[in-house]
């Protein structure tokens, strides 16, 4: 039996499509809500807003750092050692950019479906690796 290709990409897409949500605030930003969770269970917070160039900034407005704040000191992640390594590879593998604790992609509309994915992957990788390494020393 040979699997139907395009029937299981049109059935992968509106299962994909139907686990996001897109929710406006008052503030002209939008809440991309996702399947992605921290191991506690709460969900990565992902904004989107308008950038000048036109395209959009998918940021999680310094969530990711806030809830490891709460088992580490996030403060170790800006001095020089393994935690600030592992950090910074996974900002760049993934073309991220680390500001004033916001961890944030710039990206056209167009892009917005992989850069989700990419900064969801990134943020649980951030969480996942540096909680890690917390509980290992």
């Amino acid at each position: 039996m040979e699997l139907d290709i395009t029937k299981l990409k049109e059935t992968l897409c509106t299962s994909l499509c139907q686990e996001v949500g897109l929710y406006s605030r008052q503030d002209n930003r939008v809440i991309v809500d996702t399947p992605f969770r921290f191991p506690d269970g709460d969900s990565l917070l992902i904004l989107a807003e308008p950038i000048s160039t036109g395209g959009l900034r998918l940021s999680d407005c310094g969530h990711t750092l806030m809830h490891l704040s709460y088992s580490m000191d996030v403060d170790d992640i800006a001095k020089p050692g393994n935690k600030n390594e592992l950090f910074q590879r996974i900002i760049n593998e993934n073309g991220l950019s680390f500001e004033s604790g916001q961890i944030f992609v710039d990206v056209s509309t167009d892009d917005i479906g992989k850069a989700v994915f990419r900064l969801g992957q990134a943020l649980s990788q951030i969480f996942d690796i540096l909680l890690t390494a917390q509980q290992a020393l």
